[in-house]
């Protein structure tokens, strides 16, 4: 499809951009986050998975951050998945600072 993830953390959200379309077709947001966690912070794609993160997403502490996994389903588009966080989650860690996503791997910094 050419999906290229030009995008930009808006109000808590990831616009997602088609090239072969020319236009935005879906934005994604995160079911438990506030402008504050900085949602869209890190992102990864492999189709047709997405990861987003929020590094100052608060868990169990403070600022411990979090991974967002979404799915692309040809029905009802972008779909989110699971939330993923540090299972040794400490206070200021900001797990999700960076991502990387390859086939079935996903690598959360």
């Amino acid at each position: 499809m050419g999906l290229a993830l030009l995008t930009a953390a808006v109000l808590g959200g990831i616009w997602l951009y088609s090239q072969s379309r020319h236009s935005y077709i879906s934005i994604v947001t995160a079911p438990d986050t506030d402008g504050g966690d900085w949602f869209g912070s890190a992102l990864a794609v492999s189709e047709p998975w997405v990861a987003v993160t929020a590094f100052r997403a608060s868990g169990p502490a403070k600022q411990t951050g979090a991974a967002y996994l979404y799915r692309r389903d040809a029905e009802s588009g972008w779909a989110y998945r699971h939330t993923i966080s540090a299972s040794d989650a400490q206070p200021l860690d900001q797990f999700g600072f960076s991502v990387d996503l390859e086939g079935d791997t996903l690598v959360v910094g």
